[in-house]
């Protein structure tokens, strides 16, 4: 009985041996390939394409290796991620899934990425602006293209462009991107007889996460809201208090903010205090006005949105009139012709801002303009 106990410890002892030595780290002629070592001599599924590799792990198991078979464009992503598409368990490796992006249509008044060429230090993006193949945008900035002796302004007009500018920055703010430099000048006309624009210039546009503060400070300093200027979180609604000036603008050629330095400028803006008073509101209509004024409010949170604005039923007729014709009394207060002296005083100065500006860069960067 001894020799028999002793026989039965000896085999014990040497079975936990064995077993403890499986448990050890993983072959690292698997890893280095790559791979993982499977729990049996076979590799099971997990997703992706799994291959068995030709070297052993540890105790005679596999030696298996997964790549994700995600289709181009659609991406692999962990759980507990959000996928803005369609999801597939099969096609990524461990516990993931593939996402694939429900395919975006860019509304037409929008700017589109025509092209991307990466390099070592830097990426280049390419804009399209084309309406067509054979066409390109000939129509210069929304200012401009009102001003020129052959366009008549009127209410109407407005609306059709201030309904565009609403349309393109609710897509953006759908997709959580934040324009945040929104002023005439990235405003383009597609041409000289059209009324349909884009929206260009994204170059200080930003990422919106709703869960996090999101801080700047640039912009232009007439369309900057109060909130950028004291450098206070900004939202969608940082958006929408631009697009209010540019109609105050597009209105009356007054802008509502400006002062005679920088500084004042941006003074006027925080105190959020403007008016009506001008000689040139006194054609424009209530509906014009109660439009401009749910957008010029200091609290960003009692702004319309753009979906706000393009809401039909909302009490705005100025921008219901587009969209019901039978609304008659707004249909005939919006045929008014609008004067543009003022307008094309501020288009005229804004060059000459713009003039003044890219010679001092100029000068910054040692150039002699001599």
């Amino acid at each position: 009985m001894g020799k028999t106990a002793l026989l039965v410890l000896v085999v014990t002892i040497t079975m936990i041996t064995m077993i403890n030595h499986c448990k050890g780290k993983p072959n690292f002629a698997c890893t280095e390939r790559g791979g993982y070592c499977s729990d049996s001599d076979t590799c099971p599924s997990l997703g992706g394409n799994v291959e068995k590799l030709s070297v052993r792990c540890k105790c005679g198991k596999a030696c298996c290796k997964c790549t994700d078979t995600c289709p181009v464009g659609s991406t692999c992503m962990s759980e507990g991620e959000t996928c803005d598409g369609t999801k597939d368990t099969n096609d990524c490796c461990g516990n993931r899934f593939c996402c694939t992006p429900t395919p975006i249509t860019t509304p037409k008044p929008l700017v589109y990425l025509a092209d991307l060429f990466r390099f070592k230090a830097n990426t280049v993006a390419i804009p399209g602006l084309a309406i067509n193949n054979d066409s390109r945008v000939t129509g210069g900035e929304l200012f401009e293209r009102v001003i020129n002796d052959d366009f008549v302004l009127t209410e109407k007009a407005s609306v059709m462009f201030m309904r565009q500018i609403c349309d393109g920055v609710s897509f953006m703010h759908s997709r959580h991107i934040l324009h945040l430099d929104m002023k005439p000048e990235n405003i383009l006309c597609l041409s000289r007889q059209g009324n349909r624009i884009k929206i260009i210039d994204f170059g200080l546009a930003r990422k919106y996460n709703p869960k996090s503060e999101l801080k700047i400070l640039f912009g232009t300093p007439e369309f900057m809201a109060p909130e950028v200027v004291n450098f206070d979180p900004v939202y969608p609604s940082t958006d929408m208090w631009s697009i209010g000036v540019i109609c105050y603008i597009l209105l009356s050629g007054l802008s509502p903010f400006q002062g005679t330095t920088e500084p004042e400028t941006l003074c006027n803006i925080t105190t959020a205090k403007w008016d009506f008073s001008a000689e040139e509101f006194e054609c424009i209509s209530s509906d014009a006005k109660d439009f401009i004024s749910n957008l010029l409010i200091k609290d960003p949170s009692k702004r319309m949105s753009c979906r706000e604005c393009l809401d039909h039923q909302a009490p705005f007729a100025v921008i219901a009139v587009i969209f019901q014709k039978q609304i008659q009394r707004a249909t005939k207060a919006v045929q008014r012709t609008l004067s543009t002296k003022r307008l094309r005083k501020f288009v005229y100065r804004r060059k000459w801002q713009r003039a003044v500006n890219a010679m001092l860069a100029l000068k910054r960067m040692g150039v002699d303009l001599v």
